[in-house]
């Protein structure tokens, strides 16, 4: 299954490649969900929001375009998977540290 996990700062949100980038998470997400091939449950508008808005202070930017340019070739391409890993990896160790940050607890309770 698929889970992306994953992050953007608040001035990159301004940005039109930003939101650009956001916006085709959200898509690839509610694809993912209608074709039940991700484990993200609920919002995925809001999962995207939270997934850009730690990527840079976690660290985890190349490991979420890496995933999502993958997903977006096929939204349930399993070749994908240890991308996915690698992403949830990152983001998860960033939270693990920062758990009062909202953007964490959104995307840890999306699973």
């Amino acid at each position: 299954m698929k889970k992306c996990a994953a992050f953007l700062v608040l001035f990159l949100s301004l940005s039109p490649l930003a939101c650009s980038e956001e916006g085709e998470c959200a898509s690839l997400c509610g694809d993912a969900q209608e074709k039940d091939c991700t484990n993200i449950k609920g919002d995925c508008d809001a999962f995207c929001t939270s997934l850009f808005e730690i990527q840079e202070p976690s660290g985890c930017t190349a490991e979420r375009e890496a995933y999502q340019d993958c997903v977006a070739e096929d939204v349930c391409d399993n070749r994908c998977q240890n991308l996915e890993t690698t992403l949830t990896s990152c983001v998860t160790a960033y939270c693990a540290q920062n758990q009062s940050d909202p953007d964490c607890q959104t995307l840890a309770s999306s699973f």
